[in-house]
């Protein structure tokens, strides 16, 4: 491979890492690190630079998730579990131009490098619960002492 080519693919490896923002103009990911909650509606805060959202975020650092939103219930939820579980893979999608910076849809997505509790690293579940022995019907002891 000729040096030329060593160099081109170095700088796109380098360049490719950085291309990832955190935040754009529609959307931020990052770890939900404040929600504040009150009568008309949620207000989320990422831990990343939201200041670049093409939207005026609700007392300059919120996002708000509207009480009328059609899926409230459902994206709150999500929300919460990645707030509760600190998700960096946690993605708020904005409505452009709006005043509080509405929530449009969140996504919460599992990062590359988490590793599923109690399963050994093997991908299966842990044992369940040993299964009851069967039962006889006249006396309620286990199968082989049972009287017919």
């Amino acid at each position: 491979m000729s040096f030329s080519r060593i160099i081109i693919f170095s700088l796109l490896f380098v360049t490719g890492n950085f291309a990832y923002a955190a935040c754009n103009s529609t959307r931020c990911t990052g770890k939900v690190s404040f929600i504040y909650i009150n009568q008309d509606a949620i207000r989320v805060k990422i831990n990343e630079d939201m200041s670049q959202l093409n939207c005026e975020l609700s007392d300059d650092q919120y996002v708000t998730l509207n009480s009328t939103h059609p899926f409230l219930e459902e994206t709150y939820k999500t929300l919460l579990a990645a707030h509760l579980s600190q998700n960096p893979e946690f993605t708020v999608r904005i409505t452009e131009f709006s005043q509080g910076c509405d929530i449009t849809y969140v996504t919460s997505r599992l990062s590359p490098d988490w590793v599923e509790p109690n399963t050994g690293g093997g991908g299966t579940l842990p044992p369940g619960p040993a299964e009851e022995p069967p039962i006889c019907g006249k006396t309620g002891k286990p199968l082989p002492q049972c009287e017919l």
